[in-house]
């Protein structure tokens, strides 16, 4: 050992000695006489780029009514950062996220799933030491998760135990359309009225207490209270709910012609979301997306990830941070559900 120890210092000698006497070789000592600059000039074309990083999310081991963050991310990953990559400011950053074009529940595989449709996001405040610190990251954002566009299908199999708006137990299926907003372990019940064919300009019921293993849950939509957008009552029980009207804002024109929407902005117990009804045919919880529909709904009911107006411009080279996990409902076939993705929009208006 201690030969080895002096053949390095030896060596590390030496080497340096023959550097010294290169650097001279070089031109180290050299006089200069005269020196000229040359001018570079270079001009950026305008670019909008968005990155988002990391780029691929893998959940494994997660339970049906879980919640997948960190500890069950393949890489312990519990962020996505959006960056600014082109050269020219960004005003607004939004996501869209894919989902099952059908309902995925009691369809013996996973034929129908998407995993878009499970993917939360939440927006912490823009600042180092919390983004840093994954234990206060999850702390500090836990209850602010909110689905990007989650889709919800109406119930194809008739509950015995829920009560429609006209008192019929169990419901009347030609007259409501109902089904339940799946937020991994809790479920909360809604109903549309369809008794005069449409949807998007009718009556939409929610239920003020969560179904779950050990409870039932609000299932008695005969006393509806009025307005979607009051928080829930304390301590909600079987017969507490709210309700409203959807706003109609059907295309009239181009080519997504003869689709019919309804929106309005509705509080489920403290979360709020931009609900959507298309065609009839899906309900959809949205947050984080600001496509149309969902941009007809105000703040807090619909958001931008990242807002000039209160965030100020992302300009190029800077970044932001979105926490993200996904939920998992109940009632999903067990292994791999098909792949899914989100998308990050931005716009420099």
């Amino acid at each position: 050992m201690i030969r080895r120890l002096w053949i390095g210092l030896l060596t590390g000698l030496l080497a340096g000695l023959l550097m010294a006497g290169m650097a001279s070789a070089l031109g180290g000592n050299l006089t200069i006489n005269d020196s000229e600059n040359a001018n570079v000039s270079v001009t950026v074309n305008t670019n909008t780029m968005v990155d988002i990083t990391p780029a691929v999310f893998s959940w494994t081991n997660v339970d049906p009514g879980g919640v997948g963050d960190n500890n069950s991310e393949a890489n312990n990953y519990y962020a996505l950062q959006v960056e600014n990559i082109g050269s020219h400011n960004i005003t607004h950053v939004w996501f869209n996220a894919t989902y099952p074009t059908s309902s995925p529940f009691g369809v013996g595989s996973t034929a129908n799933t998407n995993t878009g449709n499970y993917v939360v996001l939440s927006k912490p405040t823009q600042n180092n030491t919390l983004i840093n610190n994954r234990t206060l990251f999850h702390q500090t954002l836990n209850s602010t998760y909110r689905f990007i566009n989650r889709a919800e299908y109406n119930n194809t199999r008739g509950l015995v135990y829920v009560t429609d708006p006209e008192g019929n137990l169990p419901t009347d299926n030609s007259r409501f359309w109902y089904g339940r907003f799946r937020n991994a372990s809790t479920e909360y019940f809604w109903m549309v009225n369809i008794t005069d064919g449409s949807c998007e300009n009718n009556e939409f019921f929610i239920g003020d207490a969560p179904h779950t293993k050990t409870t039932t849950g609000s299932v008695d939509f005969s006393t509806c209270a009025a307005g979607l957008s009051n928080g829930p009552v304390a301590n909600p029980g079987v017969s507490d709910c709210r309700w409203g009207t959807f706003t109609n804002n059907s295309i009239v024109g181009g080519a997504s012609a003869g689709t019919t929407y309804g929106y309005a902005e509705v509080n489920v117990s403290g979360e709020h979301y931009c609900v959507v009804i298309a065609n009839c045919s899906r309900l959809f919880f949205s947050r984080w997306n600001r496509d149309f529909p969902f941009n007809l709904c105000n703040s807090p009911y619909s958001e931008y990830a990242w807002n000039s107006t209160t965030d100020g411009p992302l300009t190029p080279g800077d970044s932001f941070v979105m926490g993200i996990k996904v939920r998992v409902p109940y009632g999903i076939y067990e292994g791999t559900s098909n792949q899914g993705y989100i998308t990050a929009i931005v716009n420099d208006v």
